[in-house]
């Protein structure tokens, strides 16, 4: 395993490791909140792991898992985002389509950041790039 690829494992440790931190200082664990905590959990742990010379295929698995859990949470978020902008905006209903769903995506209803899932996504990125084979 080259160096570089220890280092991307730690990092997707690292960016796992600083979404929990998120997800605590934003008191997100209410229900399907809790997803997101166990897949940056799994995450962290198996960054370790393949720094540390194995579990290729689990970290490709988890890396996987957190790229598609990051795109079902941005499409959540910006989805809580929409339900909620007729009681947020005045003139929600004269918007069309697409204003109101930039309106969910870039912050104008700011009850969900809509990107914030990102982070899940790095970490899951930077796992998956971690297991790239070097031959």
């Amino acid at each position: 395993m080259l160096r570089t690829h220890r280092i991307v494992a730690l990092l997707a440790t690292a960016a796992a490791l600083g979404g929990l931190a998120e997800l605590a200082m934003l008191r997100h664990w209410d229900g399907i909140q809790l997803v997101p905590w166990f897949v940056l959990g799994l995450t962290a742990v198996v960054g370790v792991v393949r720094a540390l010379g194995s579990g290729r295929l689990l970290a490709w698995i988890t890396g996987g898992i957190g790229l598609v859990g990051s795109l079902v949470g941005v499409y959540q978020h910006a989805a809580g985002n929409l339900a909620l902008g007729p009681h947020l905006i005045d003139g929600w209903d004269s918007m069309s389509t697409a204003e109101q769903w930039w309106a969910a995506f870039s912050g104008t209803i700011a009850a969900n950041p809509a990107l914030a899932p990102g982070l899940l996504g790095l970490a899951g990125a930077l796992l998956l790039v971690s297991t790239v084979r070097e031959d």
